[in-house]
C-alpha cells in the first residue's frame, strides 16, 4: 500500500507519533535553550525587551519612545515580563510558543501524507533546522507569528475553520507587518475565502482600532512612515545576504520541489485542500524574504520561512520515497545530513557562524556576538556605572544590567536613518553621560 494513502481508524497512530514527535522536539529545545544559554547573537531581542518593558512601566510607546513594529510583540513581551522579567523569561515563553507551532504542522503532515514517520519527524526538524537554531528563543515578532500561522495552516482548509484563520492571520500582521504577504495568500487558499477575508478584514479593523486608540497616530508615524525613509540595501551585500539564506533553504527546497512535481503527476496525497493551503502559506511566507532588502533587515526573518516550508517538504519527502529505491534513499539522506550538519556545525562553532552553516566560500558571519563569560562581564561593568547614566552597551546587555539606552530609547538605529525622527536623534546625542 501506497504510503500515501490515508487509512482509516489509523487516527489514534497518527496521535502517538505526534506525541512522541513533540516530546522529542521539546527534548532537543531544552538542549539548544541550554548551549545557548545566556549568550548574545546580535539580533534586536534585546532593543524589543527594553520596549516590552517600556510598555510594562508605563512608557509612551510611539510618541516619547520610538518603536518600529507594531504593538502586538511588546503587548505579548509585557505580560511575559510581567510574571518573569528576564531575557531567559522572555525565551522560554517564544520556545513555547515554537513547540505549539511545530504540533499543529505536524497536524498538517498527518493531514496530507498518512505517514507516522513524517509526522513523527516534523516537530524535531523544525527545531533543528539551521535559522530556528541560530534564533532558538530570540524574542523577535517572527517568533509570535509563528504559532498564528501555523494554527492559520490547519485551520483554513476547513470551512468552518476559514473564518478563524483569517483572524489568525491577521493576528500575525499586527505583529509585524510583512506578514500581510503570507496572509492573503493564507486567505486565497483557504476552504472559505469569504469567510476568510472576513475574519481577517475584521481582526486588522478591532486590532488597527485598538492601536490607534492606545498608541495614537504615533503607529503609523514610527512603524510605516519612518521605515520608509531607512533605505535599501546595496545590492552586492544583498546578494551574499540571499545566496546565504537559499544555502540554508536547499534540503527545503528539494523536499518542496518532489511535493510540486508529485502533486502535477496527480498524486495529491490523503487531504488535497490542505496541501493546497501549506503550499500557499509556505510560498507566502518565502516572499517575506523580500523584506532584507530594507537596511535594518536581516535574516532574523528566516525561521518563519523555513518553517512553514516544512510541511510541503516533508509530503515531497513521502512522495519521494513512495518507490523505495537506493538511490531515492541516499538522495534524501544526503539532504537532511546537509541540514542536520548545518545547525550542529553552528553549535559546534558558535564563534564564527560554523563553518557548513555558513554557504561555501562565505567569510565567517551570523555568529554568536557575545558568550556567556562576555556577557556577564559586560552585564556586571554596566552595573557598576552611576546609577544616571545611560548605557553604551548592546540593548540585550542594557537589559539584562536593568539600566536605559541613551534618550531612553531602546532602538537607536531608527531615530539615526529616519529624518522625520531627527528631533530624536538630536536627544539620544545630547545623553552624553554614557557608560562604556
Amino acid at each position: 500500500m501506497s504510503v500515501l494513502s490515508y487509512r482509516r481508524g489509523s487516527v489514534l497512530s497518527g496521535r502517538r507519533a505526534l506525541v512522541a514527535g513533540l516530546a522529542v522536539a521539546a527534548g532537543l529545545s531544552a538542549l539548544v535553550m541550554a548551549l545557548r544559554w545566556h549568550q548574545d547573537w546580535g539580533d534586536s531581542e534585546g532593543t524589543y525587551a527594553l520596549t516590552a518593558r517600556s510598555l510594562l512601566n508605563g512608557g509612551d510607546l510611539y510618541g516619547d519612545v520610538v518603536v518600529a513594529q507594531p504593538p502586538g510583540l511588546f503587548v505579548a513581551g509585557a505580560g511575559i515580563l510581567a510574571v518573569g522579567d528576564s531575557l531567559e523569561a522572555l525565551r522560554a515563553a517564544m520556545v513555547a510558543l515554537q513547540l505549539v507551532a511545530l504540533a499543529l504542522l505536524a497536524v498538517a503532515v498527518w493531514r496530507m501524507t498518512g505517514s507516522r514517520w513524517a509526522t513523527a519527524l516534523t516537530p524535531p526538524l523544525g527545531v533543528l533546522l539551521p535559522w530556528s537554531v541560530h534564533q532558538q528563543g530570540s524574542f523577535q515578532p517572527e517568533a509570535l507569528a509563528l504559532p498564528c500561522l501555523a494554527a492559520a495552516l490547519v485551520l483554513a482548509p476547513r470551512r468552518g475553520g476559514s473564518s478563524w484563520a483569517g483572524a489568525l492571520l491577521a493576528v500575525a500582521v499586527a505583529v509585524k507587518l510583512p506578514m500581510a504577504i503570507p496572509a492573503l495568500c493564507g486567505v486565497w487558499a483557504a476552504a472559505d475565502r469569504r469567510a476568510a477575508a472576513a475574519g481577517c478584514a475584521a481582526t486588522l479593523a478591532v486590532l488597527g482600532a485598538a492601536s490607534f486608540a492606545v498608541f495614537g497616530g504615533g503607529v503609523l508615524d514610527d512603524v510605516v512612515l519612518a521605515q520608509l525613509e531607512v533605505g535599501r540595501h546595496a545590492l552586492r551585500p544583498l546578494a551574499g545576504v540571499a545566496a546565504q539564506a537559499a544555502w540554508n533553504l536547499l534540503p527545503l527546497a528539494f523536499g518542496v520541489l518532489a511535493a510540486a512535481l508529485a502533486w502535477r503527476g496527480g498524486r495529491r496525497g490523503c487531504d488535497p485542500p490542505q496541501a493546497r493551503v501549506a503550499a500557499a502559506l509556505g510560498a507566502g511566507t518565502a516572499l517575506t524574504l523580500a523584506s532584507i532588502t530594507k537596511v535594518g533587515t536581516s535574516l532574523s526573518v528566516m525561521p518563519p520561512v523555513e518553517t512553514l516550508l516544512l510541511p510541503p517538504a516533508m509530503a515531497g519527502a513521502v512522495a519521494w520515497l513512495e518507490r523505495a529505491t537506493p538511490r531515492r534513499v541516499a538522495v534524501a539522506a544526503a539532504l537532511a545530513a546537509l541540514l542536520l550538519a548545518q545547525s550542529a556545525s553552528l553549535l559546534a562553532g558558535p564563534r564564527r557562524g560554523g563553518v557548513v552553516f555558513l554557504r561555501p566560500l562565505s567569510p565567517p558571519a551570523w555568529g554568536v556576538a557575545l558568550t556567556r563569560r562576555e556577557v556577564d562581564a559586560r552585564v556586571s561593568a554596566l552595573r557598576g556605572c552611576p546609577p544616571a547614566w545611560s548605557s553604551s552597551q548592546d540593548p540585550a546587555i542594557t537589559f539584562r544590567a536593568h539600566r536605559r539606552m541613551p534618550g531612553g530609547q531602546p532602538d537607536l538605529f531608527l531615530p539615526v536613518r529616519a529624518r522625520r525622527l531627527a528631533g530624536v536623534a538630536r536627544r539620544v546625542a545630547e545623553d552624553r553621560r554614557r557608560c562604556p
